[in-house]
């Protein structure tokens, strides 16, 4: 299953996830927001294609888009004990218009 999801990814299969996703959302730890991405696509799309590629290829992404940021968010009014909090995990945005690539193909 995982030849036919992660071959052959297309530059233009890149657009339509970033064309595709959520303006307004708030970026973390990387600081890039998508409108970034979406109004500078025609700078940065080739060589974000290629990072990919080569990640697809060599089997491993780049260090840079698979790091996340572990933030503990307050479940209940309750800060005195740790089973109050659920650990969330924040992407970067490079990870998440990979993984909407992906989704996208499913």
């Amino acid at each position: 299953m995982s030849e036919p999801l992660l071959g052959g990814n297309t530059i233009e299969e890149l657009a339509n996830a970033i064309t595709s996703m959520a303006k307004g959302k708030a970026p973390r730890h990387n600081e890039i927001p998508m409108e970034i991405f979406q109004g500078l696509w025609h700078i940065v799309g080739h060589n974000f294609h290629q990072m990919i590629s080569r990640g697809i290829e060599v089997g491993k992404l780049h260090e840079g888009i698979t790091k996340g940021l572990v933030s503990l968010i307050l479940k209940e009014m309750n800060t005195r004990y740790l089973n109050y909090w659920q650990p969330i995990t924040l992407l970067t945005t490079p990870y998440k218009i990979f993984a909407k690539t992906l989704q996208l193909r499913l």
